[in-house]
């Protein structure tokens, strides 16, 4: 029974200097520059983990110097109490309990140890930061043009799709073939771009509705949607008044009437096309 009243008052005062030590340690904000007796990590940073390595540390020390101290009390006890059985055991106890309170401080290091020694790595792990745009331009750049300036299905939709523009029916239509899908194949890069920042610049909703599937008609010059130059966009009021205030009108379109306007930087032409209600955009 003394045995565990004695190792009670060993943790008992252990856990009062926890009381003082903890509160300090949990505001990771507060620089702390108070260092611990007997740390072996460094203070300059206010890490929780370095302040509870340093408290273990001067745990160890404290409580070896602790130890000492009750185990030759324990033997001058033991020494000058022959005759009397009564407190050489008692003498006993003390010494037990020194032990092992030290060989629990030390012990919880050597099986963590053991378990993983990771587990005894106080120190946060450094985290490399991931450049995400660069990711999409690694991802992007490891597509295989068709040529120069014209890309597959795939990469147009995730180039689209990354910028937040809808496509309309853009699931099976990888090829040009079917005039009921609107296909992105082989559509320009340029083309895909003022699209993108298009959506960018305006924060309104922009719908791809037209690309380079069959069905739409071929201009004498070859700037036309089959070959990549062209894509429809659907009107919307948020869409038609960035347009309108944004980008300098160049008057009617000769083959249908369609009103225009121009993008000065990239030359692009957008024509509002009334009958079906979107836009075409042209990038030459």
């Amino acid at each position: 029974m003394r045995f565990f009243e004695k190792t009670s008052s060993f943790f008992a005062l252990a856990a009062s200097a926890a009381a003082f030590i903890v509160p300090s340690i949990s505001f990771a904000a507060v620089q702390i520059s108070t260092s611990i007796p007997g740390g072996v990590y460094s203070t300059s940073s206010v890490g929780i983990g370095a302040y509870v390595g340093n408290f273990y540390a001067f745990a160890l020390w404290a409580g070896g110097i602790l130890a000492f101290a009750v185990v030759v009390f324990g033997g001058v006890k033991y020494m000058v109490s022959v005759g009397n059985p009564s407190n050489q055991e008692d003498a006993k106890e003390w010494i037990k309990s020194a032990l092992l309170g030290v060989l629990l401080l030390a012990g919880a290091y050597f099986i963590l140890n053991l378990v993983n020694p990771q587990l005894t790595n106080l120190t946060p792990p450094a985290l490399a930061p991931v450049n995400l745009q660069q990711s999409l331009q690694n991802s992007f750049s490891a597509v295989s043009p068709l040529n120069s300036t014209q890309y597959p299905q795939s990469y147009n939709a995730s180039r689209l799709s990354q910028a937040g523009v809808g496509v309309f029916s853009s699931g099976n239509c990888s090829t040009q073939s079917n005039a009921a899908c609107t296909s992105l194949q082989g559509m320009r890069t340029d083309t895909v771009n003022e699209v993108v920042t298009l959506k960018k610049d305006c924060g309104c909703t922009v719908t791809v509705t037209g690309g380079t599937e069959a069905g739409h008609a071929v201009s004498a010059n070859g700037i036309d949607h089959a070959d990549g130059y062209k894509a429809d966009l659907a009107a919307n009021s948020g869409l038609t008044n960035y347009i309108e205030s944004t980008f300098a009108p160049v008057g009617y379109r000769g083959s249908d009437g369609a009103q225009q306007w121009k993008d000065n930087t990239t030359g692009a032409i957008y024509a509002y096309e009334p009958w079906s209600n979107h836009w075409d955009i042209t990038v030459p």
